[in-house]
């Protein structure tokens, strides 16, 4: 019987084998008798392959073996020897199922026959989802312990670059709704981003960088994943200008209110218990999801996302029946969160550039019509000028011919009287004791006449009004 496959490392070593775990079987099966229905074992004897990998080196190195997520906590033994494990068991049993961990194999745990013993002590919660408890999914391999570590590092840099991605798309998006308010869309696409990114991170081993409380780490998993149906009803209501019913509100607030719940229980059991009713009650936001970008793309909406929604929709449905043992495979959430992210992304950019282009379109027209405009309320003015200048002309026309005889062209009486007083009076201030030396002497006097022409009625009697109007004329 072969025990393991050979299967070519991401470094290219044909050092790593697959540990053929598969579940771990409880009483009747390997486990003593009497053992609770809580408890199981399973134990491996690691002989043919393992016996020609060492017959090729691999003894100078030190063997470690990788174990991803085994329900709910278990204790790992290499030749009778414990060499690690993950949670507690009862007494004090503590669950945490999805850590991965790396362990070494001591020499002493290979006989002299080149052969080792792996056995699993595990223990299922009873609050688990699992009917029985034993590995799940993850890394289930042996070799070389430094290439294992180096394999289980690179394998989380996909997971580090798509978090970074998420917030920097998460943050810039918020900041474009920092200047500019009236782009709520973009604050909800902020707000999906970081919590796709959130979720990611909660998703990823890296989560065990910053905490190794794995009820607090998973409880924020719950908090981010219940999150997400709420605020990408409210981005998609932003992005296509759609109003939010009364239904569809109370539909949303449930997932609200289903965060909060999740952030504040003390342990899993809540959100463990009512995972499978909440995978039922996130099937409308997918159909509602699905029937707006369905809708949007019809109309000939240029933000319509519909090969992504669809694409997203389809991973989130497979992520369900994976859940509930439907199907199998690897978790592709993240591949549609990507997909739909990028897109998202790449569709609000879009918008932003046509937006500005129809704004500087804008601004290139209305300073065209201001120019427009301005030329003609120059013109305008500069009419009103000439008139006002006419008028100015007229009136200081009209005004002269009021002071002005227009028989002989001298001053009449009006002039007389409007400004002889100014007149005797700037002669008084010139000869006063305060008058300047710059003084012109030229204008300190003043000369007034008065003419009286002798006999001038005999000559409109003799003559006639015509003869003595050209005396007058003569004489002035």
């Amino acid at each position: 019987m072969e025990i393991f496959r050979r299967r070519r490392s991401r470094l290219g070593e044909p050092n790593l084998r697959r540990l053929p775990l598969g579940r771990v079987v409880g009483p009747g099966g390997l486990g003593p008798p009497g053992l609770p229905r809580s408890f199981g074992h399973r134990r491996l004897l690691l002989e043919n392959d393992l016996s020609q990998a060492l017959a090729n080196g691999l003894d100078d190195f030190q063997l470690g073996v990788p174990l991803g997520e085994i329900t709910s906590s278990y204790e790992l033994f290499a030749g009778g020897t414990k060499v690690g494990g993950v949670g507690a068991l009862p007494p004090d049993a503590r669950m945490e199922y999805d850590r991965h961990r790396i362990y070494e194999l001591p020499k002493s745990s290979i006989d002299d026959k080149h052969r080792v013993v792996l056995a699993l002590r595990v223990w299922r919660s009873p609050i688990s989802r699992s009917q029985e408890g034993g590995p799940t999914r993850g890394p289930f391999l042996i070799g070389h312990f430094d290439q294992l570590k180096t394999r289980a590092l690179l394998s989380g840099i996909p997971y580090l670059v798509l978090i970074a991605i998420f917030a920097t798309v998460g943050i810039y998006h918020l900041r474009l709704y920092a200047e500019h308010r009236n782009l709520v869309e973009y604050f909800w696409f902020g707000a999906f981003a970081l919590d796709v990114g959130a979720y990611c991170l909660l998703r990823s081993q890296w989560k065990y960088d910053l905490s190794d409380n794995f009820i607090l780490l998973k409880n924020l998993e719950y908090v981010a994943i219940y999150a997400l149906p709420a605020i990408g009803i409210q981005f998609m209501a932003s992005l296509y200008s759609r109003k939010i019913g009364p239904w569809l509100r109370t539909y949303q607030l449930s997932f609200v209110a289903l965060a909060a719940v999740a952030g504040l229980t003390p342990d899993l059991r809540f959100n463990i218990t009512t995972l499978w009713m909440t995978q039922i009650w996130v099937l409308p936001t997918i159909g509602y999801t699905g029937v707006v970008a369905f809708q949007e793309y019809r109309r000939g909406h240029p933000q319509a996302m519909l090969l992504t929604s669809t694409l997203f929709l389809a991973t989130c449905l497979f992520d369900l029946a994976v859940d509930r043992n439907l199907a199998q495979g690897p978790q592709m959430i993240p591949v549609g969160m990507t997909v739909m992210i990028f897109s998202m992304a790449a569709s609000l950019a879009n918008r932003l550039i046509r937006t500005c282009r129809e704004l500087e379109g804008l601004t290139d027209s209305l300073e065209l019509r201001v120019t427009e405009k301005t030329a003609q309320l120059r013109e305008h003015t500069e009419h009103l000028e000439l008139k006002n200048l006419e008028l100015e002309k007229a009136q200081e026309s009209l005004r002269e011919a009021t002071l002005t005889d227009p028989l002989t062209t001298l001053r009449n009486r009006r002039f007389i009287s409007e400004y002889l007083d100014y007149d005797i009076a700037r002669v008084l201030r010139s000869y006063g004791p305060t008058r300047g030396k710059s003084a012109s002497s030229e204008h300190r006097d003043l000369v007034f006449f008065m003419l009286d022409l002798d006999h001038f009625k005999d000559v409109n009697d003799q003559h006639g009004h015509d003869a003595g109007d050209r005396v007058l004329k003569d004489t002035a």
